[in-house]
């Protein structure tokens, strides 16, 4: 392909953006299918331009990095004479390649040294100078070595496309970088710092740039670049598998030149690879980069050498340089720690579907993101905490409890005593406590009939025996349990017998649980669930500090410290269990209590239309004072408990769960 010489320097305007994707429009493409779209949009009309005929000032790649890798600053248009510049019009015509030496922009080069600043054509592809630098590494699916066919769909082809081939420092490419994948270097396990290996003229040139272990998978060799560089690698890398893939599965022209790529949270392999049609060539670290692309976002630098390819040579665009936001809508989000460089969380989720109408150019519609690193305050549902049901799912892990003698049901198969010892608080049961002894806990397989199972963990099932205590163990049989009601107290029944009902024997002799007649002697245990109390209380202590801080106890409020809309928010965002948990908790209940009994005031006393009743509670009208914290009347604290499966109730009762008292504040 023969190189332009009319070179138009023009920035492309924000229409003839949303023009070049147009294709995308409503459309509603999010994940691999928004790569799939983006493919022949990228695809139409690409030139190519090859990196192996020729040499030196002959060579096409050498001879445009004079426009698309020119230091603008150091080497203005106009600045030379060749070709004939006109400042109106940004054009310039009858340009010589091979003739002009302009100051070259250098990936991993430091800005502003002045002893690093390079000439195009001084010290070219030695390690004094210039390197062309494969971002995506050659022989990670596409050529490394030159090959006779220079048609698209061969080499040149990924081999020769400048939105991944720049201009960079030689010393860091051939040594420090070396077709590594990219990523965070652990700071204590550095196998070489570029500052130190390489300096021009005593003066370092190349700080920042690090190959070592990979802090985020804590083995593995990768290189990071200098924090300049990360983000526009990043998405170099992201345009390269929007170019090249076969996620359509129809592309039968996949060879050496035209590869199938695919970024991976794993190390590339360190063996050349050409990819084919259903194994593609990979590189990474995929969330490294997803951070990187945030931490260093889209600046004018990368946006005017996207303009000039564009324009001049290759004839497309890379789409997360013209909507960073759609990195996320592909690929998801990496959640950095307040170090800048620690991976916390990787959220493969995409944030939302590409419409290239209205989506932000060269931002975020929610900007600033620089870096969007929140730190989540707590987990929503920790795995080690245990509290009273409120509500029950299908595949629930569930156990049943004797708080006053800190028994818990164990497996019927370990002794004739059957539980273990545990702790309960206020409502919660220590997760060590319930590690200490196997097969106490069960998870709960619905039936369509409205029955339901109790599986151990070694895959047997609770069932019902026909000798004392009535309980025991098996794989099928009399396994259906089901809930009852008998006289307001809820039981929990096996299907094998209508008499006998879930209790706890306090016999000092032997004490046990099992099914029995006589529920006064007998006492039903109380039934805990895995999660949701520590997302419940921490939303409860939000809700009254922070959303809600301007209700004063005298029955007035503050505007300007009530924020419903975030309450409404984050409500929203809690998991469907935490919601239950919230919606049908008494006033009394110790994690959420002054919470409910807030909200109650609130939109009792002021209406739905001014704080519209989200929970659901339909509280009554109300006047006077706020009165929270205050001792509750002692009762039975009852809620509901709903076992759901295949997506019906399969039945409700009311639960008697215990008696609590508070304490004044």
């Amino acid at each position: 392909m023969t190189l332009p010489t009319t070179i138009d320097l023009n920035p492309v305007d924000e229409d003839g953006i949303r023009a070049y994707y147009s294709d995308l429009e409503g459309k509603k493409y999010q994940g691999e299918d928004l790569l799939q779209a983006l493919k022949p949009i990228l695809k139409n009309g690409q030139k190519y331009h090859s990196y192996d005929q020729n040499s030196g000032k002959n060579n096409a790649i050498w001879k445009s990095y004079e426009i698309t890798d020119r230091d603008w600053t150091l080497s203005p248009a106009g600045s030379d004479s060749v070709g004939n510049y006109d400042p109106d019009t940004g054009i310039i015509t009858d340009y010589k390649y091979g003739i002009n030496n302009p100051y070259q922009h250098l990936y991993y080069r430091n800005r502003g040294v002045e002893a690093g600043y390079q000439r195009a054509w001084d010290h070219h592809g030695d390690n004094n100078g210039t390197d062309r630098e494969h971002l995506w590494a050659k022989g990670h699916g596409f050529a490394e070595k030159k090959q006779e066919t220079t048609t698209i769909g061969a080499v040149p082809g990924a081999r020769g496309d400048l939105h991944h081939l720049v201009a960079a420092d030689s010393y860091v490419n051939s040594s420090t970088h070396n077709a590594y994948s990219y990523g965070f270097v652990d700071p204590t396990k550095i196998a070489e710092d570029a500052a130190t290996a390489y300096q021009i003229n005593n003066t370092v040139v190349v700080a920042g740039n690090y190959r070592g272990t990979s802090q985020t998978l804590g083995t593995g060799t990768v290189f990071e670049p200098q924090d300049c560089d990360k983000g526009d690698i990043a998405r170099a890398l992201f345009y390269m598998v929007a170019r090249y893939n076969n996620l359509a599965g129809d592309d039968d022209t996949i060879d050496s030149g035209n590869p199938n790529l695919e970024l991976s949270d794993v190390l590339a392999p360190a063996e050349s690879f050409i990819s084919t049609t259903s194994e593609p060539g990979r590189y990474g670290i995929l969330r490294d980069l997803l951070a990187w692309h945030h931490l260093d976002p889209v600046d004018e630098y990368e946006i005017h050498r996207n303009d000039l390819i564009y324009r001049n040579y290759d004839s497309n665009r890379n789409p997360f340089i013209d909507f960073p936001e759609w990195v996320d809508y592909v690929w998801g989000t990496s959640t950095l720690d307040e170090d800048g460089r620690t991976i916390i969380t990787r959220d493969e989720t995409p944030t939302g579907y590409a419409d290239p109408s209205k989506d932000v150019v060269y931002g975020y519609s929610e900007d600033p993101v620089d870096p969007p690193t929140p730190i989540p305050e707590e987990p929503e549902e920790q795995a080690d905490v245990w509290t009273k049901a409120v509500s029950l799912s299908d595949g629930d892990e569930i156990c049943f409890v004797n708080e006053s003698a800190g028994y818990a049901m164990s497996d019927l198969a370990s002794g004739n005593k059957a539980f273990a010892t545990v702790e309960s608080t206020a409502g919660k049961l220590s997760d060590h406590c319930l590690s200490e002894e196997l097969g106490h806990t069960f998870s709960i397989e619905a039936n369509n009939d409205g029955t339901f199972h109790l599986k151990y963990s070694d895959g047997h099932y609770l069932s019902y025996s026909t000798s004392s205590p009535y309980l025991g163990t098996a794989a099928s049989g009399n396994i259906n349990w089901t809930l009852a009601n008998l006289d307001g107290t809820p039981l929990i029944q096996n299907t094998a017998n209508a008499n006998r009902w879930l209790g706890y024997n306090y016999n000092s002799g032997n004490p046990r649980f099992g099914l029995y007649a006589n529920t006064t002697n007998y006492p039903c245990p109380s039934v805990y669930v895995k999660g949701v109390c520590n997302a419940a209380s921490g939303y409860g202590e939000r809700f009254c500090s922070e959303w809600t801080s301007g209700c004063k106890e005298s029955g007035t409020y503050d505007g300007d410290k009530m924020d419903w809309e975030a309450a409404t928010s984050a409500y929203n965002a809690l998991s469907t269990r935490t919601q239950q948990f919230l919606t049908a908790a008494s006033k009394d209940n110790p994690y959420v209590g002054d919470a409910l009994a807030k909200y109650d005031y609130i939109v009792g006393k002021y209406g739905v239309d001014l704080f519209p009743d989200f929970l659901g509670r339909n509280p009554v009208s109300v006047s006077g004072a706020l009165k929270v914290s205050q001792a509750h009347v002692s009762g039975s604290y009852i809620v509901i408990l709903a076992i759901l499966g295949g997506g019906a109730a399969l039945a409700t009762l009311l639960l008697v769960l215990s008696k609590r008292r508070r304490h004044q504040a």
